[in-house]
Order: C-alpha cells, then sequence, then structure tokens
C-alpha cells in the first residue's frame, strides 16, 4: 500500500508543479506620466517637458534589469536611436517603477520602451498653438474703443497670423466673417513663423465690426489619427463718420441790439456805446 501511494503521488506533484509554472505572472510594462500608477493610468501620449515613469510587474523578485527606450526608426526625429537607458532592480514581487525620461523639445513620433523581454511604445507629440491679430488702419481695435474712420475713405484690414506652438502647421485657412474666404499666400507655417494679410474696403456709416477666425493643422508622422487642428480668433471695429465741414458764426450787437440793419438803436451824442461781438464755432 506505502508503496503504490508514494509511486501514485509522484507524477500528480510533479503535474501541479507543471500547472503552477505554467500560471506564472506573465511580465507586463506600461509607461506612466508625472508618477508611479497602475496599468488602468498607462499614458500613451506625451509632450515637451513631461516626465515618463516606467512601471512594471511579474518580473524575478530582486532582480536587476537593463531598459532602454529608442526611437521608431518608421515615425520618429530619433530614428532607431537610443534616448535613455540604464539598470534597474525590481522588488521582492518583481513589480518595478521608476523615472525614466524628461521629454525634449526636438522630440517627436513613436518610440520603444524596453525592459527585459517586456516592451511597450509610446509618442511624443509637439504642441501646436496659432495667434491671430486683426487690425483695423493699424490699430488693434478689438475692444469698445473702435477706430473712427471718414465715411467714403479706405479701410485697410491687416492679419497678422503667427505659429506660437513647437509643432509645424500646415493647411492655413483665414475666414472673415464679413469678408469671407480670405485667400493666403502659403499654407504652412513654421514654428515662429508669421504671415501678414492686408485687405481693404470702403468705409460705411456706423458702427462696423467683423471678426476674422485662423485655423492649421499639425500633422505628426505618426499618422492622421494624431493630426490636431488649432484655432484663433479676433474681432477688429470702426465707427465710419460724415466729413464735417469747419465753419465759425459771428453777432455783434450795439447796446444789445442785433443791429444789422439801419436805423439801430437811438444814442444821444457823446452817449456811451457798446459793441458786443459773440463768435461761435
Amino acid at each position: 500500500m506505502k508503496s503504490w501511494l508514494s509511486s501514485s503521488l509522484v507524477p500528480m506533484l510533479l503535474l501541479v508543479i507543471l500547472i503552477s509554472a505554467g500560471q506564472a505572472e506573465a511580465q507586463t510594462l506600461w509607461v506612466t506620466q508625472g508618477s508611479c500608477g497602475d496599468a488602468s493610468q498607462s499614458t500613451y501620449g506625451f509632450y515637451e517637458g513631461e516626465h515618463l515613469y516606467i512601471n512594471g510587474s511579474g518580473f524575478a523578485p530582486s532582480a536587476t534589469m537593463a531598459w532602454t527606450i529608442t526611437g521608431n526608426d518608421a515615425y520618429g526625429c530619433d530614428g532607431n536611436a537610443v534616448i535613455a537607458s540604464g539598470s534597474i532592480t525590481t522588488d521582492q514581487n518583481g513589480a518595478v517603477c521608476f523615472f525614466a525620461y524628461t521629454v525634449q523639445k526636438d522630440d517627436c513620433g513613436e518610440y520603444l520602451v524596453q525592459l527585459g523581454t517586456a516592451s511597450q511604445v509610446f509618442k511624443v507629440y509637439q504642441v501646436p498653438a496659432i495667434d491671430l491679430i486683426k487690425y483695423t488702419n493699424n490699430q488693434d481695435a478689438n475692444g469698445e474703443d473702435c477706430v473712427e474712420v471718414l465715411v467714403g475713405s479706405t479701410v485697410t484690414w491687416k492679419y497678422v497670423i503667427t505659429n506660437t506652438g513647437s509643432a509645424p502647421l500646415k493647411n492655413l485657412t483665414l475666414v472673415d466673417d464679413q469678408i469671407g474666404a480670405i485667400t493666403l499666400p502659403q499654407n504652412t507655417l513654421a514654428v515662429g513663423e508669421s504671415l501678414t494679410i492686408e485687405k481693404t474696403g470702403v468705409a460705411v456709416e456706423g458702427h462696423y465690426r467683423n471678426i476674422a477666425a485662423v485655423s492649421g493643422r499639425y500633422e505628426p508622422r505618426t499618422g492622421p489619427a494624431d493630426y490636431r487642428t488649432v484655432t484663433d480668433t479676433d474681432p477688429s471695429c470702426y465707427v465710419g463718420v460724415i466729413k464735417q465741414l469747419p465753419q465759425i458764426d459771428i453777432e455783434k450787437a450795439t447796446n444789445g441790439q442785433d443791429a444789422d440793419t439801419p436805423t439801430g438803436p437811438s444814442i444821444p451824442v457823446g452817449g456811451a456805446v457798446t459793441w458786443t461781438y459773440v463768435i461761435t464755432n
């Protein structure tokens, strides 16, 4: 009986050990922004200046492992170059979390994080931004203080578009709610580049206000799913006034009478005479 139990239990124990080994936790890797976090906080996209943390679980306990962050040759600004690397020791549970990298201004595209045999990808996006200033007769009249112009005179609207972000922009459009779509001499703007367009019209009487809107699209090399459009608006106004000719009026009175025609007031010889002059604009 003892011999049968021994011979029967050995294969069963081996089977249990094999099943347990087959159920061992798989290596998992994810990245988070700003601090450590669980897998539900995994971050896929990063922007300049943000801090990337590498998180993982299912590794060998208390093991020292090498890690790297490498550019993706298909999309990134860094080709297949390693932009960060080092080594880290897992905790007693085989988990890890550590600060790995701060995204730089010239980073873009897709990157691969590797720790041991585990890997994870993330993307770096540049920050698109656009600014529009509209001038009326060279004044930025976008509040209550509108430009005063003479009715019938020429009004010049100037539109200054600037790429204020860290990403190049394409597909520029400019629309004025009174004029309509405005043709641009170019449809791209490099980082920091400005574009100036002028349109003219004839001033009409009264209060005139129009709003211009500009848009541009950031197209990262990671593909259309990551494209982003940015916009800005700016109003401007004028008040058309009718030209007034200069005029002046004088009224002269003699002893208080408006004696434009004879005979005028009767004054004894040697009596006092007072002339009063009233001048009016």
